[in-house]
Formats: C-alpha cells, structure tokens, sequence
C-alpha cells in the first residue's frame, strides 16, 4: 500500500491521551501547507531565532509574508482545534523541517525519536 504524504495516523500509538489530537491536527496542517502551497515558505523564511513562530513580529524580518500565512493557519488550524501558543508553534515547526528535509524524513525522525524543537532547545 502506497503512503500518503501528510497523515500522522502512524503518531497514534505513540502520543499521550493528553495529545491524542495531534495526528488530526498534524494533519490539518499539512493539508493547508500544501493546498495553499507554503512550503517555499517554510524553506526560504524562518521566523526570528529568539522567538520562533510564536511571537514573530512586525520589526522581524519576513514580517510582512509570515502574516497573511500565520491569518490562514489561525483561522483554519488554531482556532478549530484550540491549540495553544507552544501547540502552534510545534505546528510549524513540522511543516518547516518537511520544507527543508522532506516527508520521509520527518516519518523517519519522528518514528525514531530524533525531532528536536528548536523552540524547546
């Protein structure tokens, strides 16, 4: 059976009650990256190292591009399923290392436990 790029359901066994959303949400965002095309995105702006993707503001750079993206995945992604700020920004930390690394890489980091949060570090 061929894989389907953007479905967590193999994360199922592996969270927590507490985060049982998150193949859903994972995918909810991945869906959104793609169907509105943000992977260049993710690939040619990261957010500003201090803060990442929670607090980037207007005198950071790539300011002006990150905010009509940050409106969509609030909309469509954030306000649906009620994540909270560190939630979101795990959120985007995903989709940035399937923009630069691809998605069998990301299946294979997460399988093998060796994502790291740069927000967490």
């Amino acid at each position: 059976m061929k894989e389907i790029e953007g479905n967590f359901d193999f994360l199922k066994g592996d969270v927590d009650k507490e985060r049982r959303y998150l193949p859903l949400t994972l995918s909810d965002a991945y869906t959104l990256c793609a169907e509105y095309n943000f992977w260049a995105f993710f690939r040619e702006c990261p957010p500003p190292s201090r803060h990442k993707y929670l607090w980037w503001h207007p005198r950071n750079i790539n300011f002006t591009r990150w905010e009509p993206i940050y409106k969509i995945f609030d909309k469509h992604l954030v306000k649906k399923h009620h994540l909270d700020g560190f939630e979101f920004t795990y959120h985007m930390e995903i989709l940035q290392f399937i923009a630069n690394n691809g998605w069998k890489a990301l299946k294979e980091a997460l399988t093998n436990d060796d994502f790291h949060l740069s927000c967490v570090e």
